[in-house]
């Protein structure tokens, strides 16, 4: 079985976490609730 989850994390999420996360595509997003679009990374896997 395969399954197809990409999982998506800011920009605050990536630096907190440290080196070792690999990222892929950006986006900046908007995102309810706040004031300024905020910056979205895809995480991938080995």
């Amino acid at each position: 079985m395969s399954w197809a989850v990409m999982i998506a994390a800011s920009a605050a999420a990536i630096t907190a976490a440290g080196g070792g996360i690999r990222t892929g595509r950006r986006q900046v997003v908007h995102v309810k609730g706040k004031a300024e679009p905020i910056e979205v990374f895809e995480v991938l896997s080995d």
